[in-house]
Formats: structure tokens, C-alpha cells, sequence
């Protein structure tokens, strides 16, 4: 699946980065954040609604307009299909779409981490159908998804892309390796370009062959999870 709202695959919301934007990003190093589909940070008012301003011009792939209904419907959508995350998002009481590009939040109780919890959300077009955002889905950002074959995605540029990333190329194709003994193999043999979660027994083949081979923290966390609104909790 690569729905905006439900996919989580490395493979899907690797791609997904690259075509569908939030309203607000963050830098992966330094963790800033920064407004990607937003004109800029939240506006708050006293005793009202928080509004965010879409940029202008913003534009899907497809060439139409991104509009505050589309932000509105895809956290809706959002909250409905993948209610585990939307728990996050609990501090909006209610959005709605004060015109064309303004979105009004009215928050739930005093929150300050506002844009980096819309994050979450990825905006789709309001049209777009489950079906098709779960197959091919539609983005605001600079590339947009050229074609899915067997193991191998091809992006082309987003012509309608005016945000802050730079496209500095004119096609990027990722062709996928999911089988570990074909992964070393392919790799070691020279023919891929860079190899994620090398298997640890051949971290030393590969260093022996003359590559760099990074070993780093993961970043699995376990936890257990109480329901809370039945017996023995």
C-alpha cells in the first residue's frame, strides 16, 4: 500500500516523501522544522482558532490547485483509516476550511507542537479515491510517481512543484533488492549503487570487498500497549 494516510513500508513511505507533502517538514539531521505545503507557521489567535495559510500556487502533479478542503478532507481521512496515529492529533478539536487557502484549527486544549504533529498528515487531492491513492497516490511535492513495476519505482519531476526543495534531476528510478542473499550478491558484485540494512553476518564481506560499510544504532522500540478501558487495567 502506498495510501498517504496508511502506508507504512520502508519502500512506500521512502517514495511517499518525494511526492506527497505535509503542511510542515522537519530536517531529518537537525530535526528542525520548516513549512513545506504552508506559507508559514500557525497564526494564533486569542481564545480562537489557530489558522495556517496554504502557499501559493500550490499545485498537485496533476496541475490543480491544492486547496484548504484538500487539507481538511486528508486529515479527515487520516483519522478515519489510521486511528492509532490520529491519537497524536487528538489536540484539534475541529478543522475547517476558512476559504479557498486558509485552514482554521480550533484547538482541543493549549498545544505547542502544532506543526510538528501535522506532519503526520499528507496531502492528497479530495477526489482522489481509496483505491487509487492506495495504488499510485497524487502529491503536491517535486516528483510525482511516473510508473510501479515489479520491484522498481520511476519518479519524474512535479512541473507544478514551487515549494523549498530543489529537483536536480530529470528522472529517478529505485530498483528494489528485498532478498538479503541477492542483496550482498548484487552489491559485492558492483552492480547496485548503495545497499540499506546490510544482514550483520556479511557487514565484514563487504568491507573486505573495499566498501564503507556503516554500522549504527537502530532504532526498533519495543513497548507494550494496556487497554485501559477493561478489566484487569
Amino acid at each position: 500500500s502506498f495510501h498517504p494516510c496508511t502506508a507504512t513500508a520502508p519502500l512506500a513511505r521512502s517514495g511517499n516523501l518525494h511526492v506527497l507533502e505535509p503542511l510542515y517538514e522537519s530536517n531529518p539531521t537537525s530535526y528542525e522544522v520548516f513549512p513545506a505545503l504552508a506559507d508559514g507557521f500557525p497564526r494564533f489567535q486569542d481564545d480562537g482558532p489557530c489558522t495556517i495559510r496554504i502557499r501559493d500556487d500550490a499545485r498537485f502533479s496533476t496541475g490543480a490547485a491544492v486547496t484548504a478542503a484538500d487539507v481538511v478532507e486528508s486529515y479527515e481521512r487520516f483519522a478515519t483509516l489510521n486511528p492509532m496515529l490520529a491519537q497524536h492529533l487528538d489536540f484539534i478539536a475541529d478543522m475547517q476550511a476558512a476559504d479557498d487557502q486558509t485552514i482554521s484549527i480550533t484547538l482541543a486544549r493549549p498545544f505547542t507542537f502544532v506543526e510538528e504533529r501535522l506532519q503526520m498528515v499528507k496531502v492528497f487531492p479530495a477526489g482522489q479515491s481509496y483505491e487509487e491513492a492506495n495504488a499510485s497516490p497524487v502529491g503536491s511535492g517535486p516528483w510525482r510517481y511516473a510508473s510501479f513495476e515489479n520491484k522498481k519505482l520511476i519518479f519524474l519531476p512535479n512541473d507544478s512543484y514551487n515549494g523549498p526543495h530543489t529537483v536536480l534531476d530529470n528522472e529517478m528510478d529505485w530498483s528494489i533488492i528485498p532478498d538479503d542473499v541477492n542483496r550482498v550478491r548484487t552489491q559485492n558484485d558492483g552492480w547496485t549503487m548503495a545497499m540499506q540494512d546490510v544482514p550483520g553476518d556479511s557487514a565484514v564481506q563487504l568491507n573486505n570487498a573495499g566498501m564503507d560499510v556503516d554500522i549504527t544504532q537502530g532504532f526498533d522500540a519495543p513497548f507494550f500497549a494496556f487497554r485501559t478501558d477493561a478489566g484487569p487495567f
